[in-house]
């Protein structure tokens, strides 16, 4: 696992830069959102565990997930400037976000969740971002039509993604978690993954002017859709395998293409 710090450019990116499609374009945005808080909400579940892993494998995997996490936040939050360049509500939804998923939530839910099960709903969140991240790889997800910096940044994002899928279950594990904590983790990072991206989703759409038009220009034909139904059931099967009594994240398989990538990844634009 390396601490990568690449640089993008996002000048040039389209106001619907996923396949043309303004719907996909708008639900990956609100992740765009979504995620900077939720890396950091993950290295805050981690962190506190650090001052008593001895020096060792463990310990070393543990910096580098919250280095690797560290970057991803500041990457997607540097697409949020060409977000309002082109007038989107970004600030609007981070506020929302923050405010009702960290400040208040967050908080009450500090009362009622150890910290190991708060480390199981970062394992569980980190499976989903696993899972997700696979489909970037596989050849039956034509990332062709997104823009080639949104491409760029989702695949590294992704890669790493893949590289430390499971050092957030292995550090939970450790602490004596168990199977039960694990799945009631999963229940609550699902219906937060629900939940907050079509709050998003619908806030980009309402914030954008231009989508009445651009809907009725034809914008969502077949060719605008590049997931289709064979990749989101499989989606589906790899999610819920984190379900399964003994499932450990190294089981699913990944990508070759994954490990490909980050071998000739560049960290200049």
């Amino acid at each position: 696992m390396q601490i990568r710090s690449p640089q993008f450019r996002f000048d040039d990116v389209p106001r619907y830069w996923a396949a043309g499609n303004p719907l996909l374009t708008h639900y990956l945005n609100a992740f765009h959102v979504l995620i900077p808080e939720g890396e950091r909400f993950f290295i805050r579940c981690v962190r506190p565990y650090l001052e008593t892993l001895p020096q060792g494998t463990m310990r070393q995997r543990c910096q580098a997930f919250m280095g690797q996490e560290g970057w991803h936040q500041v990457a997607h939050r540097g697409f949020w400037s060409q977000l309002r360049r082109q007038g989107l509500p970004v600030d609007r939804f981070a506020r929302i976000y923050q405010t009702l998923a960290f400040d208040l939530l967050e908080q009450r839910l500090a009362r009622f969740l150890s910290d190991r099960q708060r480390l199981a709903v970062t394992a569980a969140l980190e499976h989903y971002t696993a899972v997700m991240s696979s489909v970037l790889f596989r050849s039956d997800f034509p990332v062709a039509h997104f823009h080639e910096e949104m491409d760029r940044l989702h695949r590294w994002h992704g890669a790493e993604e893949l590289e430390h899928k499971a050092v957030a279950f292995d550090l939970h594990v450790s602490q004596g978690g168990s199977y039960v904590e694990r799945v009631g983790a999963f229940l609550i990072a699902s219906a937060a993954v629900a939940g907050w991206s079509g709050l998003g989703f619908a806030t980009f759409c309402a914030g954008d002017p231009r989508l009445p038009r651009a809907l009725r220009s034809g914008l969502l034909g077949p060719q605008r859709w590049p997931i289709r139904g064979r990749a989101l059931l499989r989606l589906a099967v790899d999610l819920a395998a984190f379900l399964r009594p003994g499932f450990h994240p190294d089981q699913l398989d990944d990508p070759p293409a994954a490990s490909a990538f980050l071998a000739t990844f560049k960290d200049a634009a």
